[in-house]
């Protein structure tokens, strides 16, 4: 399975993905999960930066709907908070 979510994961970095300006690609979900996990691969994977946001920013993104966020492959995708 993570496999199919790293794919997932370079696709939506693909979709941002322009030379001129720098891009935020944020990977959110359940606690223990395997978010730190499966972006540093893909960050090794790409040669590029691993940058773990702060919790007062984390606590802002929180109020973000649910609805803009990129899907994914995973089985937690899915769920509700």
């Amino acid at each position: 399975m993570l496999d199919a979510e790293a794919e997932d994961l370079k696709k939506a970095i693909a979709t941002v993905e322009d030379h001129q300006y720098h891009k935020l690609v944020l990977l959110v979900g359940d606690f223990a999960s395997g978010k730190t996990r499966l972006m540093r691969r893909v960050c090794d994977e790409l040669g590029g930066v691993y940058l773990k946001v702060n919790l007062n920013l984390t606590r802002q993104l929180l109020t973000i709907d649910a609805r803009r966020c990129w899907p994914t492959t995973s089985s937690t995708a899915s769920r509700s908070p």
